[in-house]
């Protein structure tokens, strides 16, 4: 990936446009297909309110380090309904994650909090343990 003579956009691209060197071969490589999760997710925002509102106020303005080296801002975030996920102000769960638009991986929002939390100081840590 790192010998890429294309922008990464050109991987998510629909059409076959292109002003990169790829002629368009390269485009839609890492679309999103739409399954059943994909087309209940959306990106979730302070609005939602509950501990997405509290997750999303530590995330602001902080960035993670991907698994490909990449380094992604932790914001926006994007969430689709699930038992296991984190409940918005109505009780809803929703899982959450964040793309990178390296290597397409899907970071859980618990695992770039727990990549963050050596970067948080003490006070943040505790802060942030008690909400949840």
């Amino acid at each position: 990936m790192k010998d890429r003579k294309h922008p990464a956009e050109c991987e998510r691209a629909e059409n076959k446009r292109c002003r990169c060197s790829c002629e368009g071969a390269l485009h839609g490589v890492t679309v999103w297909k739409l399954t059943d999760v994909d087309e209940k997710a959306h990106i979730v925002s302070r609005a939602d309110g509950g501990e997405i509102e509290k997750i999303i106020t530590l995330l602001t303005g902080k960035q993670y380090l991907c698994f490909c080296g990449n380094t992604v801002d932790c914001l926006p975030l994007y969430g689709y309904p699930h038992d296991s996920g984190v409940p918005d102000a109505s009780g809803q769960k929703l899982w959450l994650w964040q793309h990178c638009t390296k290597c397409s991986y899907d970071m859980a929002v618990w695992k770039i909090i727990k990549n963050r939390m050596t970067l948080l100081s003490d006070e943040k840590k505790m802060e942030y343990v008690a909400t949840t």
